[in-house]
């Protein structure tokens, strides 16, 4: 998680880029890119307006939850599904109750988990402590050898060159 100091409702995500890049037109520069990248592999980008960010503390905690149950992954792609493809906030508790139970889990207990800020909230906030010591700054973050190699949607030839590289060690 990278904005747990965000609130839960979410920010607007067009906004949240124009900040961070400098303003609207290299912000929808790097969603573009990113929005070219998926269709290269056939998938639907959902489009940037309307999108949010935030704090997503509830969904990692859903994570975790899924995680103990053997079924992590099912909840990671039903997650990446509605935020990615169809826009949908994963702050927000209806649409991790549809991907929890998507992906074969009991929405009530889903639904219990999500009420109780508590429920693994050690096991979460242990994890972004982890992330902090480590240097994350973005997702996916890629470790080589135990070294921060970087972040963000990377290339073939990224890790070709830092594979060479190693190799030449």
């Amino acid at each position: 998680m990278l904005r747990p100091d965000y609130p839960k409702a979410g920010v607007d995500k067009l906004e949240f880029f124009k900040q961070k890049f400098g303003g609207e037109a290299p912000a929808k520069q790097f969603f573009t890119r990113i929005v070219d990248a998926a269709k290269e592999e056939g998938i639907h980008y959902a489009p940037l307006d309307g999108l949010k960010t935030g704090n997503t503390s509830d969904a990692h905690r859903l994570m975790l939850w899924a995680r103990s149950l053997g079924k992590e992954d099912e909840v990671l792609t039903e997650m990446y599904k509605a935020y990615n493809c169809d826009g949908k906030w994963v702050g927000d508790h209806d649409v991790l109750l549809d991907a929890a139970a998507k992906a074969g889990l009991d929405p009530d207990e889903a639904k219990a988990l999500l009420e109780d800020q508590e429920k693994f909230k050690q096991e979460l906030d242990e994890s972004l402590g982890r992330s902090a010591k480590l240097g994350v700054s973005g997702v996916p973050a890629f470790f080589i050898n135990g070294q921060n190699a970087g972040s963000g949607a990377q290339p073939a030839e990224f890790f070709v060159q830092a594979f060479q590289q190693i190799a030449k060690m």
